[in-house]
């Protein structure tokens, strides 16, 4: 099998998910582009954001596998819901391709996946990040710093033990929800890679942390002993499917 993978995101999940595939024993090789497809090869491209993703990218990414016939037997198109909920953000996406073509000019099957908020909201899920009363009061550094960079996010949502995908922003956030997820996972790292000393920063440019294989092993843990990270689950399902 051969897979075209088009990412909505161009900074860290292009990034993460290379690692993922080779946790998972996803027995696919990476070529840099459609020319160079074999047997059992995968494509990996970014979208560039939601807006260029369900447009241009879209229609360009499904141009070339249809002028490539037989290279390609799934196209994946992974987006972030953000504030939207799955099932409108999945159904823009369809109502695009289903507006522009035939399906008798798609001899290859199209996988829609939304991760529900966005990819912070999949790393929030590893466990034993949140911390415990007593590890913010061990040391009065480690107290500063949790009251002044982690207090509000500690106090508003317990992500170990309830569903990060549910988690709302809290009142008088007015950015984003995902955003917030955003926030949330990176303050946390934050607090980790001071009070524990486990190396946990994370920015959009530098997500090595999730590329760490106990890492994911971790997000694996969660979702094979939990009904959480349902988005998560399911494009995981997938790729334990198609391995």
């Amino acid at each position: 099998m051969n897979y075209y993978f088009l990412l909505e995101d161009s900074q860290s999940f292009i990034k993460i998910l290379p690692k993922w595939f080779e946790y998972i024993e996803f027995n696919c090789t990476r070529v840099p582009d459609i020319s160079q497809i074999e047997k059992n090869n995968y494509v990996l491209q970014s979208g560039h954001g939601v807006t260029q993703l369900i447009t241009r990218a879209l229609f360009d990414t499904i141009d070339t596998i249809i002028s490539n016939p037989g290279k390609i037997d799934h196209l994946v198109i992974v987006l972030d819901a953000e504030s939207e909920s799955m099932e409108s953000r999945k159904q823009q996406v369809i109502d695009k391709i289903n507006d522009k073509y035939n399906q008798e000019e798609l001899d290859f099957e199209i996988n829609i996946f939304v991760c529900n908020r966005c990819i912070e909201t999949w790393l929030l899920g590893r466990k034993n990040l949140y911390p415990s009363y007593e590890e913010t009061i061990d040391t009065a550094e480690y107290y500063k710093y949790f009251e002044t960079h982690f207090r509000n996010h500690y106090n508003h949502y317990n992500i170990e033990l309830n569903d990060p995908e549910k988690m709302l922003q809290p009142t008088d956030y007015t950015s984003p929800v995902a955003r917030y997820h955003f926030k949330y996972f990176h303050d946390l790292c934050q607090y980790n890679n001071l009070c524990k000393k486990e190396k946990l920063k994370y920015t959009k440019s530098k997500p090595q942390i999730a590329m760490d294989k106990q890492f994911f092993k971790g997000l694996i843990n969660r979702i094979d002993n939990t009904e959480h990270l349902l988005s998560f689950r399911e494009f995981i399902t997938f790729l334990r499917n198609a391995t």
